[in-house]
């Protein structure tokens, strides 16, 4: 059984903290960027729709 957080790091080599940091994340590709503005659009209008629905109920 692992006791220890370095125990574990031992174990899992993919876990330590120094490994986690040299991980790139790219977040600006263009291809992220134009679904990112469609999701943006698509919760947008869900949200107009449950507004809209909840005020019907309302009434």
């Amino acid at each position: 059984m692992i006791h220890e957080p370095e125990e574990f790091y031992n174990f899992i080599p993919c876990t330590s903290p120094h490994r986690n940091k040299k991980i790139p994340i790219i977040t600006k590709l263009p291809y992220l960027e134009s679904l990112e503005f469609k999701l943006q659009q698509l919760f947008f209008y869900q949200g107009k729709d449950e507004i809209s629905m909840y005020q019907a109920f309302k009434k």
